[in-house]
């Protein structure tokens, strides 16, 4: 026991060390000369004298917060998105994209006061991706403008903004015990709902697209609950088809980008070793992790897949039932949406709004837990109730 006791000491200390190794060469680059041969940092690329723009903080990543900034902002005017570049135990470099022109510069921490006069307002679409929220808190507080905040994930209650750690959702309970260590800083959940306590008193208007996501931020932050809209997101770009019948045989359609714990991955590689070599087929449409992708005579990867496709790609493979493996609770999903436009009969976990969707839908079915077991009964429910509408 002492010595898994210290093997594990050392690998705290060993991934410490990375982190301030990291940083140093981070500082090294990003706050010298060094960088200016790399980036373009002219603000005038991007900003004209004459003009206010609405600021839209936003991450770097892709899913459906970016399929919401696409949607709502291209061909907007005068929109400036903010991003995170380049972070390491603080932030190092922003990139600052004209959404109009499409024209991109960055600019250093240090410097991001330089745009201050040219900002008539900040609607904050997302800030997961940043470390240095004090900082840029007390950036959008200066302003002295109004500030709107989008509840596409939950990063003002925790850390994790899926609010999935070590495989496993942390509710509640577990989100107040929590504690993030990064480097030699240490995050309790005490200190990271007081940072952003006080920045939502100063923002007007926030955001939800689900009265599932409502009551989860209500849990955290009761005092700003009379501030949340429940807006959900436009469905008019869905330009699929319908189904117009299905498969009597099981048939089991898997979509999405399920890269990480959050979506999923790991139930289902539990699920997709549970179904190997089963008499039923299985379709994935989308991206998996690699590690945790199952082969076996039944079990198909078909890659990424076009959404105005979606309802001839569930009718030619004969899917007859889609597995939604999310285990966070999403703010809306743009995929269960699209999968119910279908038609197709859905499964998914007692979570967020995927099930608060899908226990709505007339061939919906909610997974009562994370077992192989339930998952398949509940697949063949879902399928049952396809059937019997279909006829």
């Amino acid at each position: 026991m002492k010595k898994l006791r210290n093997f594990f000491k050392n690998i705290f200390l060993i991934k410490m060390l990375y982190h301030c190794i990291k940083d140093f060469i981070y500082s090294l680059f990003y706050k010298t000369f060094l960088c200016n041969f790399f980036y373009d940092f002219n603000l005038n690329e991007v900003i004209e004298n004459n003009k206010k723009y609405t600021l839209v903080p936003c991450h770097n990543g892709t899913g459906g917060t970016i399929t919401y900034l696409n949607n709502k902002y291209s061909g907007k005017i005068n929109i400036l998105v903010l991003r995170n570049h380049i972070s390491g135990g603080k932030d190092f470099l922003y990139s600052i994209e004209n959404f109009e022109t499409h024209k991109k510069i960055f600019i250093k921490p240090e410097n991001i006061y330089k745009i201050s006069s040219y900002i008539k307002d900040i609607k904050i679409v997302s800030l997961e991706s940043y470390m240095s929220l004090k900082f840029l808190f007390n950036f959008f507080k200066s302003l002295n403008v109004q500030i709107t905040y989008d509840l596409h994930d939950f990063h003002c209650i925790w850390i994790y903004a899926h609010l999935v750690q070590n495989n496993i959702y942390l509710d509640e309970e577990h989100v107040r015990k929590a504690e993030f260590i990064y480097g030699f800083r240490k995050i309790t959940f005490e200190k990271w709902h007081a940072l952003w306590s006080d920045f939502l008193n100063c923002v007007q208007d926030i955001f939800a697209f689900s009265e599932s996501s409502k009551n989860i931020f209500s849990t955290s932050f009761p005092e700003y609950k009379e501030k949340v809209k429940v807006t959900p997101h436009s469905l008019d770009y869905i330009n699929c088809g319908k189904i117009k019948n299905i498969n009597k045989k099981l048939t089991i359609g898997i979509f999405g980008l399920i890269r990480a714990s959050d979506k999923g991955c790991y139930v289902l590689k539990d699920f997709l070793n549970f179904s190997k070599d089963k008499d039923f087929n299985i379709f994935l449409f989308g991206e998996l992790a690699e590690d945790c992708k199952v082969y076996s005579e039944n079990i198909f990867y078909k890659g990424l897949y076009n959404v105005s496709e979606l309802d001839k790609i569930i009718s030619g493979n004969g899917i007859s039932a889609v597995l939604f493996p999310s285990i966070w609770p999403e703010t809306f999903s743009y995929l269960v949406s699209e999968l119910i436009f279908t038609g197709v009969p859905v499964a998914c976990f007692n979570i967020g709004a995927q099930a608060e969707k899908v226990s709505e839908y007339k061939m919906g079915e909610i997974i009562k837990d994370f077992s192989n077991e339930s998952i398949f009964a509940a697949l063949e429910s879902a399928h049952k109730k396809g059937i019997e509408y279909y006829g």
